[in-house]
């Protein structure tokens, strides 16, 4: 018997020898290297288009056969229809952005917002707005989770809505959560309060510029993602402003401001009225807001738009 082996026959991936692929490859004899350089230079030139780009470019950058290109767009045209996001918590979050909700404490912003969360699962409108929830919401949060559940329950927050809210303390540290964050991508961040969040990223004072952004560019990193962020901090009792406002306010697109007012919408003490403004200062156009307190209802009521200056 003749035991003599013949030439080893290699194998393609898919176990079709190498004279099978060969043949029902034999197309890619004719195939020039310059054929091969203008396909690549075809690919990267639809690249550029989709990203706004020219779509090609020569030696030093410069266009080909883009002469017209330009980066440059008419201020007028972006000021004619600014762009506004999609809502993703009624009146006081939107999608891809970093807002904050600005009062002064014992305002009602814990009440306001626990409202908003039970409207947003209901389809209930807040603040004049209602939205389509299209994915979970994430709180992270120095209030102790059982007084946390109580409140949200109070708002309609129940066993049916499972999956729908995840809480979590800042206590487990920025980056962890940051990372946590990104992986999940919840359609709403809330952060109650922006000096816990500060504190759990190693920010020893609120008032130190270069600290500050570190922490906000966090914040800003969730919201790249797609996750519409919303962030909670105490307003100055003397003036109504943001506290530490400087970096916080030049780092947001949309500054959300909850006074108490009073009949005349003048800002007063808390417990002095139960008349609240919602107020907007950012990057887009929001209508002030009026809502009434009901204390027996735990409810805030809307009023309707205010068209005047806070």
């Amino acid at each position: 018997m003749n035991t003599e082996q013949g030439p080893e026959v290699r194998r393609g991936p898919e176990g079709l020898p190498d004279a099978r692929l060969a043949e029902e490859g034999a197309w890619l004899a004719n195939v020039s290297d310059e054929d091969v350089e203008n396909a690549i230079k075809e690919v990267v030139g639809k690249l550029r288009a989709s990203r706004g780009g020219p779509a090609a470019s020569g030696a030093g950058g410069e266009p080909e056969g883009d002469e017209g290109w330009s980066p440059f767009v008419d201020a007028l045209d972006l000021a004619a229809s600014p762009a506004r996001p999609p809502a993703v918590l009624g009146g006081l979050a939107w999608r891809g952005r970093v807002s904050v909700l600005s009062g002064a404490p014992k305002a009602g912003k814990s009440t306001a917002l626990a409202q908003s969360i039970g409207c947003r699962l209901s389809g209930e409108a807040f603040a004049g707005q209602t939205v389509a929830p299209s994915g979970p919401l994430a709180l992270v949060t120095e209030e102790p989770l059982e007084l946390l559940a109580q409140r949200l329950r109070v708002y309609g927050v129940g066993p049916g809505h499972r999956g729908a809210v995840f809480v979590a303390s800042p206590a487990h540290g920025v980056d962890r959560l940051v990372d946590a964050l990104r992986r999940s991508q919840p359609e709403v961040v809330i952060i109650d309060s922006f000096a816990s969040w500060a504190v759990a990223g190693g920010c020893e004072s609120l008032s130190d510029p270069a600290v500050m952004r570190r922490v906000m560019d966090t914040l800003r990193t969730v919201a790249e993602d797609g996750s519409g962020v919303l962030v909670v901090h105490h307003a100055r009792r003397s003036d109504g402003e943001l506290a530490d406002s400087r970096d916080i306010a030049a780092s947001v697109d949309m500054i959300v401001t909850f006074d108490a007012v009073d009949a005349q919408l003048d800002r007063c003490a808390p417990r002095s009225s139960d008349l609240r403004l919602l107020s907007y200062l950012g990057r887009w156009p929001q209508e002030t807001v009026v809502f009434d307190f009901d204390r027996f209802d735990r409810r805030y009521t809307y009023q309707g738009n205010w068209a005047g200056t806070p």
